[in-house]
Order: structure tokens, then C-alpha cells, then sequence
């Protein structure tokens, strides 16, 4: 399951982000995450951090592995002017784990 927020990070009264959490009911281990896509669109990496479990914020970069325990909650911040309207929205992931690659698909709504 994932959730989605609008967010106004800079304080300005405008939604300039959205986070995404999902939690890691995977396992405890690291993977490669290659591509974030939000309904199907690819975002470019420069507009993500990532918040990983209680570690600091950090630039998203799809050639680096995270490191994750087992229920974690991973935060996706993705800067998006106006955010997203209210509904069902999907984040995609292209993760690899050595070299096996896939894409998982997971749904949420806004409210």
C-alpha cells in the first residue's frame, strides 16, 4: 500500500511536492531503484529525495543502492508544482537487486 500527500515545502501557501510512503514489508536488504514513475510518467531524478526508515533526507539517484530494514517507511518527496489532484494514483518502481530488474506497481489515493 502507498499513501499520497501534497505538500507546500517552502511555506509559500503554493503545493510544490508530493510525497509518496510506502513501507517495506519486503525484507531487510538494498536495492537499486532505476526509475520512480508517477501514473505511468517517469520523473526525472534531480525532482526526488528520498527519506529512508530515520536517515536524513538524501538527492535520489538510480545508480546507487539504498539500504532498507524490514518495515521501513520509504518517503519518495518529488517536487511537482501543484501536486496531484485527489483519487487514485499509482507509483511505478523499476528496481534491481544484483541483476534482476522488475517493476512493481503500487496504488494509493489522494484525499
Amino acid at each position: 500500500m502507498v499513501s499520497f500527500r501534497n505538500l507546500d515545502k517552502d511555506g509559500d501557501g503554493n503545493i510544490d511536492h508530493v510525497a509518496i510512503e510506502m513501507r517495506n514489508d519486503i525484507g531487510t536488504g538494498s536495492a537499486s531503484l532505476k526509475e520512480i514513475l508517477i501514473d505511468g510518467v517517469s520523473v526525472p531524478p534531480e525532482k526526488i529525495n528520498l527519506i529512508v526508515g530515520n536517515r536524513p533526507p538524501r538527492k535520489y539517484d538510480p545508480a546507487s543502492e539504498i539500504y532498507s530494514e524490514y518495515g521501513d517507511s520509504i518517503v519518495f518527496e518529488v517536487e511537482r508544482d501543484k501536486g496531484l489532484e485527489k483519487g487514485e494514483h499509482a507509483l511505478g518502481i523499476r528496481a534491481a537487486i544484483g541483476w534482476r530488474e522488475q517493476t512493481v506497481t503500487l496504488k494509493g489515493n489522494l484525499e
